[in-house]
């Protein structure tokens, strides 16, 4: 899945795989790390590995920019009757920022599952609370609604197929 913004290198996204764990990994320590700025934050990922699992409904995915790798995202099926898919945790590398590439990713996931989304924003997460409202609109989604949970906006829109 590619999807290009402006006139920088193609992001394209393609499925983790087992070999690509440790690198998951890492970045995911180095993401919990920056939430941690925001809220408590865990260090430890229970569902981490229910990503590689056969039959279960959750969609790793590796972000490239070209041949540079900035970033992953993972995507799940909740158990929510009237949502399809939640992005669970999505992380753009710091020195990949500010070039539309975390928007490109996030077009390309949504067009990869289309569908009602879930995307959940930690309360004092300012840099997100900015970011997906953006994302959201420049994906062109329908029925889109915020809404509060624990303090955290909780966005759901549509993506059409």
């Amino acid at each position: 899945m590619t999807n290009k913004h402006s006139n920088d290198a193609p992001v394209t996204l393609t499925i983790a795989s087992a070999a690509d764990r440790p690198l998951v990994r890492s970045m995911l320590r180095r993401y919990l790390s920056e939430l941690g700025q925001y809220d408590e934050v865990s260090s430890d990922y229970p569902y981490f590995d229910l990503y590689w699992q056969p039959g279960e409904a959750r969609w790793p995915y590796l972000i490239d920019a070209g041949p540079a790798r900035i970033g992953f995202a993972f995507v799940r099926a909740p158990d929510e009757p009237d949502i399809d898919y939640a992005i669970a945790e999505f992380f753009i590398l710091p020195h990949a920022r500010g070039r539309g590439r975390g928007i490109a990713a996030a077009r390309a996931l949504w067009r990869a599952h289309p569908g009602r989304w879930e995307v959940s924003v930690m309360r004092r997460n300012a840099p997100a609370h900015r970011f997906w409202p953006r994302a959201i609109a420049a994906a062109g989604a329908a029925n889109v609604a915020c809404l509060e949970r624990y303090g955290d906006a909780v966005f759901h829109f549509d993506i059409a197929g």
